[in-house]
């Protein structure tokens, strides 16, 4: 009964259960935005900041003497968008679009290009401690288009830089 009476009893369950007022406020990890998107089992993403949308694969047209790896043009509300065959830029077997296919449109060199990738899985948040650079000792033919690795919470993905997959390498000369 003497509790009930204790005109004190409020500010002590408060000293018992609330946060003191005065901590040290939480900084927010730094983050970034990431599309995530496969091609066949593994896993790559782009920054969302060089993503302006993702489309449905319409109808590619076949350009003669198009270079390598442009897999043709799609039109986009009155724009012709040239797309990129991604699976081949980077080593891989040319993807038969099924309808998971998307083409991720890109602003690349002051351009607008599409990506055809197998299949868009998400957008994901992601602090900046869990993207970091890739291994310096690994070298091969997708380490100049890579340049970050991310966990991604259920694997890690390939973070591409989207100017470098339009750079093609010279070829050797002839001597």
């Amino acid at each position: 009964m003497e509790l009930a009476n204790d005109p004190k009893r409020l500010v002590k369950f408060l000293e018992g259960t609330a946060s003191p007022a005065h901590t040290a406020p939480v900084v927010p990890e730094e983050t970034r935005c990431l599309v995530v998107f496969c091609l066949g089992d593994e896993r790559f993403a782009l920054p969302v900041t060089t993503v302006r949308e993702v489309v449905r694969v319409v109808h590619l047209t076949r350009i003669p003497q198009a270079p390598e790896h442009v897999r043709g043009v799609q039109g986009l509300r009155g724009l012709v968008l040239p797309v990129l065959e991604v699976r081949t830029r980077l080593g891989l077997p040319a993807l038969e679009p099924t309808p998971a296919s998307r083409i991720i449109v890109v602003e690349a060199w002051s351009r607008l290009v599409g990506l055809l990738v197998d299949s868009v899985q998400r957008v994901v948040r992601l602090p900046l401690s869990l993207i970091q650079l890739p291994p310096r000792d690994i070298v091969g033919r997708l380490s100049g288009h890579v340049c970050a690795v991310a966990d991604t919470g259920w694997g890690m993905a390939l973070v591409l830089d989207v100017d470098q997959l339009l750079v093609l390498s010279q070829p050797p000369e002839s001597p």
